[in-house]
């Protein structure tokens, strides 16, 4: 299960891998969704992406981008609708 938030630098952020998993889609397909809506993203903050690795530890490392809570609350709500 991924968390919800993660907190990074004393800030709290979530991922698109945790709104995947919270929505029931795919991971490929919200972060097709960020890369599509990328500028209408950034109108509401700014936000960045990482690599991490596999939660098993064996599979291939994973892009997600992550999106701060508290001040891009309208980023997660964007790509949810």
């Amino acid at each position: 299960m991924t968390d919800l938030i993660v907190v990074k630098d004393r800030t709290a952020l979530t991922t698109t891998l945790a709104i995947a998993e919270g929505t029931g889609h795919q991971h490929a397909t919200i972060i097709k969704l960020v890369r599509k809506y990328q500028d209408d993203l950034t109108e509401f903050g700014n936000f960045g992406f990482e690599i991490q690795d596999s939660a098993s530890g064996t599979g291939r490392p994973t892009e997600c981008a992550l999106l701060n809570v508290w001040l891009n609350e309208r980023q997660a709500a964007l790509l949810m609708t």
